[in-house]
């Protein structure tokens, strides 16, 4: 089992798996070779040990050393860090598993990647390499970079395909309600049956025991036929357009907005309209 599949978790499994370049410790250890060389021309350069030239010549020695130790042990650090570096790209993440005694592995969700772009230059195009830099914010100001990745053009190519399938996966998993109807069956029809009856709005006081003639010097409604009280009758909507009306103006009553005369003339009215 790699080092990166120790890191898997839950249902997660590898998609594509890469590790760095061959020349990830060249490019790396330009600085270390550096201090390799100047070692050496100190080495080779060794002046006489007569007077003041014998305190240069101690510290040019200390130098040399310091030199050449540092320079190889960060070459070998680096070639260290070319082996056991590996990159992944899972059905979920992508993944970055480092280092020899501390091991430390790192992975940014596909659903935080906004893009993944190679910085491919002459060298790695010729010889099959490029930094992959993820993108994890807008524009290009978060970005994780990974150095130097071997084929890193299928290692993008496989990160996009996996972002694009874990994005339809979450589209699939999320619930569709659009177009369906709403089910009926015997459940819901229990469910209806015991529903509360909703409360009916208090009737105002001014409605009870108020009489529904008409008031002292009008006149009784006159009985018409049955054909003629018909043709008359107002609509349902219209009927209840007046009740609605009476309900308000006998709340206004109630609450000594409008006088108990001024109440029965316009019941008269809105009935003598019904």
């Amino acid at each position: 089992m790699s080092s990166v599949a120790r890191s898997l978790v839950g249902n997660e499994s590898i998609v594509f798996e890469a590790g760095k370049h061959p020349m990830a410790p060249i490019r790396a250890s330009a600085p270390a070779v550096a201090m390799v060389l100047v070692g050496l021309m100190l080495w080779l350069w060794n002046p006489r040990p007569e007077g003041i030239l014998t305190v240069v010549g101690s510290i040019l020695a200390l130098v040399r050393w310091v030199l050449l130790i540092g320079g190889a042990a960060w070459i070998a650090a680096n070639i260290v860090a070319w082996r056991t570096t590996a990159f992944a790209v899972t059905t979920q993440r992508v993944l970055r598993h480092e280092g020899l005694v501390r091991r430390h592995t790192s992975g940014t969700l596909l659903s935080a990647i906004v893009d993944a772009k190679l910085n491919l230059g002459f060298l790695g195009k010729v010889m099959g390499y490029a930094d992959v830099v993820l993108i994890t914010g807008p524009g290009d100001g978060v970005a994780d970079t990974l150095a130097c990745v071997a084929d890193a053009t299928e290692f993008r190519h496989a990160l996009m395909s996996a972002k694009v399938a874990d994005r339809m996966a979450g589209r699939a998993a999320m619930p569709s309600t659009a177009g369906q109807a709403p089910a009926h069956g015997p459940a819901q029809a229990g469910s209806l049956a015991d529903a509360p009856t909703p409360a009916l709005a208090p009737v105002p006081s001014a409605l009870i025991g108020a009489p529904a003639s008409a008031p002292a010097g009008m006149a009784p409604p006159s009985s018409a036929p049955p054909g003629a009280a018909t043709a008359t009758r107002p609509s349902p909507s219209a009927a209840g357009d007046q009740a609605a009306r009476l309900m308000k103006l006998a709340e206004l009553c109630d609450r000594g907005l409008i006088s108990p005369e001024e109440f029965q003339a316009k019941k008269a009215e809105i009935l003598a309209r019904m």
